[in-house]
């Protein structure tokens, strides 16, 4: 449960909400001192300090579709899946990761159908909020780039670290992988300090931790939830 008691110290944004707060957080919840949720087919809700936008972000505003997988809501994307490059790699990528995720993905990742949604960005919602929140954590299924391209303001001011979801394989279409991360968060002053194994069909995903070199409570409190 997220700290109500006002004694947390990071002020939190979840993009891809829908499993919860990410794993190395649920054994520190109590640190999180207020928590704001985007989930683009989620309600809106606001429950103490804890607020869900169901808002879909992108780099920019413009109208997209949204396709829902046939596996399930964890595999919903702005992105299509990239069928293509797994068909033709697929002798290659089946001896990547279990093999039971191989073995489905085509049926897994399947659309089953499509929404239009109005894409809007980050800095766009955060303009109209007074709090000025720390950590930003990404789990949109290939949109985590375009969505940080979108946060620049963000990046650039509060923003002291940045937890995303990055490929390592195309596995949906135009998706960045991690070096563009690399390259992308550098270039505004973060490092990439933890880098969790290999997950996901093909292991094809990594979650990774950028920081703000420097010294604060809210990082010394990120640091030690994922012990770096």
């Amino acid at each position: 449960m997220i700290n109500r008691g006002g004694h947390g110290v990071v002020d939190m944004i979840d993009v891809g909400s829908v499993g919860g707060l990410p794993a190395e957080w649920r054994d520190h919840a109590h640190l999180v001192r207020n928590l704001l949720n985007f989930e683009p087919l989620d309600k809106p809700r606001k429950r103490g300090s804890v607020i869900t936008i169901p808002a879909a972000l992108w780099s920019r505003a413009e109208t997209r579709y949204f396709y829902r997988a046939r596996g399930g809501s964890e595999g919903d994307s702005l992105l299509l899946p990239n069928t293509d490059y797994v068909r033709e790699n697929f002798e290659t990528l089946r001896g990547r990761g279990p093999t039971e995720y191989a073995e489905t993905w085509f049926e897994r990742s399947g659309v089953r159908s499509t929404v239009q949604l109005r894409t809007t960005t980050l800095d766009e919602v955060l303009a109209s909020m007074p709090l000025r929140y720390h950590f930003l954590k990404l789990d949109a299924q290939g949109a985590d780039f375009e969505i940080l391209k979108g946060a620049e303001e963000f990046i650039t001011g509060s923003c002291q670290a940045v937890q995303a979801e990055t490929f390592t394989i195309p596995l949906y279409k135009d998706v960045a992988l991690l070096d563009d991360f690399d390259e992308y968060l550098g270039r505004r002053g973060f490092e990439r300090v933890w880098t969790a194994p290999a997950h996901g069909t093909f292991d094809s995903q990594h979650d990774v931790l950028y920081t703000r070199p420097g010294v604060s409570l809210v990082r010394e409190t990120i640091n030690r939830v994922y012990d770096v």
